[in-house]
């Protein structure tokens, strides 16, 4: 997939993000796929999950984060050596498919999330 054309020096590890819940897709499957979405119902356009909320905070521009299904897939993540392992971790972790289950409830994702970025040393907080 595309990268971006920042600069290096703009793409950054985080320790803290926040996730706007009328932004954020989730509980659909992985159908539409991507860290910004751009497929399926026009309604759902734009929104992210919640690794693409983190990747915007990281620095990730919108047309990245629309033209990449996960972080590992990026090469200014895998060139910055934190974002690489992070993005690793995220992905060993389970967190996209948490994201992404059509079966959990939205307190048990929410939670689940939180607990999932916290053992990576990240704070999630919500908000409406």
């Amino acid at each position: 997939m595309k990268g971006t054309t920042r600069a290096m020096a703009d793409i950054h590890a985080v320790t803290e993000f926040t996730v706007e819940r009328s932004k954020w897709y989730r509980g659909k499957g992985t159908s539409y796929t991507a860290l910004q979405v751009t497929g399926g119902p026009a309604v759902d356009h734009g929104k992210m999950c919640c690794v693409g909320f983190l990747g915007k905070s990281c620095g990730l521009d919108e047309t990245t984060l629309k033209q990449n299904a996960i972080l590992t897939y990026i090469p200014e993540v895998l060139s910055n050596d934190k974002l690489k392992a992070l993005a690793q971790n995220i992905h060993k972790s389970g967190i996209y498919e948490i994201n992404d289950s059509n079966w959990l409830g939205p307190i048990e994702r929410e939670n689940q999330l939180i607990e999932e970025f916290d053992k990576l040393g990240i704070k999630l907080t919500f908000v409406d």
